[in-house]
C-alpha cells in the first residue's frame, strides 16, 4: 500500500513497532500490513464481516442472505473482537490520551477493507462526531482520527456529514434498551452539508467500538433519512453478542 513521503520519513526516524508488546517489527512483518509482531498477532481474534441480523462473523457464509433494513446500517466490518489485549489497546487509544494510535490502527483497518474484494466501494468516508463538551474533555475525537486515516489510505473523500446536536450520558453502564434511547436524536446532518445531495451515495461510517450498535445505527438512520443509498460501518472492535 503506498504511503506518503512523510509517513516513510517517520518510519525511518521511529521504526514501526508492535502495538501490543512494543518490539520493533521485522521487515517481513511490516510487509504484511499488520501492526503486530508474529507472536502478538495470535493474541488478537479477527472478525471481518459481521451480519447484523443472524450474527454470523468471519469468512464462512458471509456475506449472508439475511435481509437488513434499508433505514439503518447495511453492513458491518470489524478488525477484531473487543476483548483481551485488543480491548486494552483500544482503551488506551480512547481514554488514555494516545491519539497517535489512530495512524497504525487506521492503516490496518483500511488494509483489511481493501483486501476484501466483496466489501462495497464508498463515495465518502465519515465518522461519529463528539459533543463539543466531550471533545473538550478528551481533547480529540478518536472516530474522526481513524476515519481520516482510512480515507487517506483508501483514497476516498472524507466528509464530516454529521454533527452532535444533543449531549448524551456515558453508555458504559446502560442496558441495550437504554443505549438506544440515549442515542435517539443525538445526531443531525452538519450545517455545511444540509443542502448536500446524498441521493445514490454510499457512505463508509467509521467508529472505534461496536457494542450494541446504538451509536452507528442512529447515525446511519440520519444519513439514510438525508438521502444516502446505503451506509456501511467499519470499527476496530466488536463486542461479542449473547
Amino acid at each position: 500500500m503506498p504511503v506518503s513521503w512523510i509517513d516513510g520519513f517517520w518510519d525511518i526516524i521511529f521504526p514501526p513497532s508492535c502495538l501490543l508488546c512494543q518490539l520493533r517489527l521485522s521487515a517481513d512483518e511490516k510487509q504484511q500490513s499488520t501492526p503486530f509482531c508474529e507472536r502478538c498477532a495470535s493474541r488478537v481474534s479477527p472478525v471481518g464481516w459481521f451480519c447484523l441480523r443472524c450474527k454470523s462473523a468471519g469468512e464462512k457464509g458471509l456475506p449472508c442472505s439475511c435481509y437488513v433494513s434499508r433505514h439503518g446500517l447495511q453492513r458491518l466490518f470489524s478488525l477484531a473482537w473487543y476483548e483481551g489485549e485488543w480491548r486494552k489497546l483500544l482503551h488506551r487509544f480512547k481514554y488514555y490520551s494516545q491519539p497517535q494510535l489512530a495512524t497504525p490502527l487506521g492503516r490496518h483497518l483500511a488494509a483489511k477493507l481493501q483486501q476484501d474484494s466483496r466489501w462495497p466501494s464508498a463515495d465518502f468516508v465519515s465518522s461519529i462526531p463528539l459533543h463539543p463538551q466531550r471533545y473538550k474533555e478528551r481533547g480529540y475525537n478518536q472516530s474522526y482520527l481513524l476515519a481520516r486515516r482510512v480515507s487517506s489510505e483508501m483514497k476516498i473523500s472524507y466528509a464530516p456529514l454529521l454533527q452532535r446536536v444533543r449531549s448524551t450520558v456515558s453508555q458504559t453502564s446502560l442496558s441495550r434498551r437504554e443505549r438506544f434511547a440515549n442515542m435517539h436524536g443525538a445526531f443531525a446532518i452538519s450545517a455545511k452539508y444540509e443542502k448536500f445531495n446524498f441521493k445514490g451515495s454510499s457512505i463508509l461510517l467509521i467508529d472505534d467500538i461496536y457494542t450494541t450498535g446504538s451509536t452507528l445505527q442512529e447515525a446511519a438512520r440520519v444519513l439514510v433519512g438525508a438521502g444516502a443509498r446505503e451506509v456501511n460501518g467499519a470499527v476496530m472492535g466488536l463486542q461479542r453478542m449473547r
